[in-house]
């Protein structure tokens, strides 16, 4: 029941790890809007706040209202000719502040949800019909300005703009004529056309009869601030633009990592009941029997390597006490690396035993067979290897069986876990490993 724990726990592991990898990413695009936010917050108090700035809200989780918002509607036309900025500002006024959005949603949610910091007019796209002010009455206007020895121009056909704000302008700028002067204004006021009329000067006459004019000192000019806005607001556009699109993509992180919800909870289930068995498992007799069979086997492990040591000791010293005792000098006939033909290398301690003999890395295994030119070669090996660091320590020695019963050196070869062979493969089969798979020659 532990190990199908363990199993369960590892694949909801493996599910998750997508969503670990979406954690990561979260983090470091929090740390870039934080960035961000600090370079917008730096940006605007270098500059002070105008009205033509978006307005200011809060944002609203899983609304996308960065990019539902598109301005106020002065910044999103541009003049074909800068002479007419006074006129048509004095001629269309607040509506020039008008924000213009995407859809009424987006309007109630700004007003609703949003708590926005001041009063805002909106232009919702989706509200407004993207069709041209009815040409008759326009061009009903200008025959009649023809009529008067002047001239009139549609506002619309003043100014620049991206065609998906048609509905926008159409709804700002519609109705009202640019007309040369205040006689062609009444003219048009009170004709069947009856189309609001402004003049150069910003003199507005409206088909109702009230006129407004005189001094411009009291006039904005909005649409000439809105063109050293957009100039202002085009160096400030990379750090705003990088935090919305920073928020949008963390929204989007958001909302998967709320679908993986399901997978956290699932891998926090399976790694609970796996901590719970296991911790069964060792409060129980099966699990008291694992530790100690765990214990035994760790204490066999160190004895082994603790008898591997001290005949490794013991080797080395029996060794070097042959040489000296009986005189015996070892040299050793061998293949140098990179060397044509052979030539003789003089084993000493430390001095270059590496050319002649290395030591296997952990895990493998270095085979070396004696063609018995003596009867003591066996211990000639080992005066060799006791030059070698950790050599002894893993020297494992296949001989006779009988050997084995001998008294006194029999056992110890036992303990050092020598190799006996009956030379009998029925018997020796199961003693040794089988062989290896064949495969290329090295």
């Amino acid at each position: 029941e532990l190990a199908r724990a363990e199993a369960a726990r590892d694949d909801a592991l493996a599910a998750w790890k997508p969503y670990e990898d979406l954690h990561r990413q979260r983090e470091e695009l929090q740390q870039q809007r934080q960035k961000w936010q600090r370079a917008v917050e730096r940006a605007e108090q270098q500059q002070p706040r105008s009205m033509l700035d978006p307005p200011q809200y809060d944002n609203v989780p899983g609304v996308d209202l960065e990019s539902s918002i598109h301005g106020r509607i002065a910044t999103l036309v541009s003049l074909k000719d800068n002479s007419h900025s006074f006129a048509i500002s004095a001629g269309v006024g607040g509506k020039l502040f008008m924000v213009v959005v995407d859809s009424d949603d987006i309007t109630r949610t700004l007003i609703d949800r949003a708590r926005l910091r001041q009063r805002t007019s909106f232009l919702p796209l989706n509200k407004l019909p993207a069709r041209p002010f009815d040409p008759q009455r326009v061009a009903m206007a200008e025959a009649i300005a023809k009529e008067h020895g002047g001239w009139a121009k549609h506002c619309t056909d003043l100014v620049t703009y991206e065609a998906r704000f048609e509905g926008a302008v159409q709804k700002t700028f519609g109705g009202l004529m640019l007309v040369s002067d205040l006689e062609v204004a009444k003219a048009i006021a009170n004709s069947r056309a009856a189309l609001r009329c402004i003049t150069p000067d910003g003199d507005l006459t409206n088909p109702n009869g009230v006129m407004t004019g005189g001094a411009k000192s009291g006039v904005r000019d909005i649409m000439a601030e809105a063109a050293a806005w957009r100039q202002n607001a085009t160096g400030d556009m990379t750090p705003k633009m990088q935090l919305a699109r920073a928020t949008r993509e963390v929204e989007a992180i958001d909302r998967r990592l709320q679908e993986g919800q399901p997978i956290r909870q699932r891998l926090q289930q399976c790694a609970a009941r796996a901590d719970q068995l296991r911790t069964q498992l060792s409060q129980s007799s099966a699990g008291g029997i694992e530790n100690r069979i765990a214990a035994a086997e760790r204490d066999a492990q160190g004895a082994t390597q603790a008898a591997a040591s001290v005949g490794s000791g013991f080797y080395q010293v029996c060794a070097l006490l042959l040489e000296r005792l009986c005189g015996i000098r070892v040299d050793v006939a061998a293949v140098v690396p990179g060397q044509f033909g052979r030539r003789r290398h003089e084993l000493k301690r430390g001095v270059g035993l590496e050319e002649v003999l290395q030591v296997p890395p952990k895990g493998k295994t270095t085979v070396i067979v004696c063609n018995h030119r003596t009867r003591l070669d066996w211990m000639l090996l080992w005066m060799v290897l006791a030059r070698v660091p950790g050599a002894l320590f893993a020297l494992r020695i296949v001989l006779k069986g009988e050997l084995g019963r001998m008294p006194f050196f029999g056992w110890a070869m036992q303990s050092f876990r020598f190799v006996f062979m009956s030379r009998k493969w029925a018997d020796d089969e199961a003693t040794l490993p089988p062989p290896p798979a064949a495969g290329p020659v090295g």
